[in-house]
């Protein structure tokens, strides 16, 4: 996932301990063995590509897999690069930067260039010959869905809203009025104002 900063899927929260960023293996609430997710890439994805990658593309060592469209460069987990959902996590995130994602204004044209980099990470996921997770893709454009959906229900009457601007909604049902929290990295906040 890339931006500054991106909706979390809950295993990348950081209240959760022991959790890396690309690999369901991690997640304590995932028993799934699916040999997709925690098996090591062997000749799949040799390391000379992975370097390359990270040569051509500014990226430089983090704590989770973001695309940084301010200034261009991608954080990645070098410890998760060996995994496929590490790998696809790379590669998703270097589709923000070919896609040429920058600035949105609404939740939706997030919504949106989340879909278009993940049809783009499975193409290049293909070349790479990088195993392609479909849950795991269909999971994390969920967590954007279910951050979508909770800014734009109403507080009041819980109808489905119109975003007004970057953090204002209104329901068309009640006519109330209210704001988010920035944070995109949190749990969603609604405050009214009307």
């Amino acid at each position: 996932m890339g931006f500054n900063p991106l909706p979390l899927p809950p295993y990348l929260s950081q209240n959760n301990e022991n959790i890396t960023s690309s690999s369901k293996k991690f997640d304590k609430k995932n028993n799934n063995d699916n040999i997709i997710n925690n098996t090591e890439i062997r000749g799949v994805m040799k390391l000379q590509e992975i370097r390359k990658l990270l040569k051509k593309y500014k990226c430089i060592p983090g704590e989770r897999f973001i695309y940084h469209s301010s200034n261009g460069t991608i954080s990645y987990v070098p410890g998760d690069l060996k995994y496929p959902l590490g790998a696809l996590a790379l590669l998703h995130e270097i589709a923000h930067l070919k896609l040429g994602h920058k600035i949105y204004k609404y939740d939706l044209e997030l919504l949106q260039m989340e879909e278009e980099a993940w049809k783009l990470t499975e193409k290049e996921a293909k070349k790479y010959e990088v195993p392609i997770d479909k849950d795991h893709i269909e999971f994390c454009l969920d967590t954007y869905r279910d951050w979508v959906n909770k800014r734009t229900t109403c507080p009041c009457c819980h109808t489905f809203g119109l975003q007004k601007s970057d953090h204002e909604f209104l329901c068309t049902e009640c006519a109330a009025k209210w704001k988010v929290n920035q944070r995109k990295d949190r749990e969603v906040r609604r405050m009214i104002i009307k």
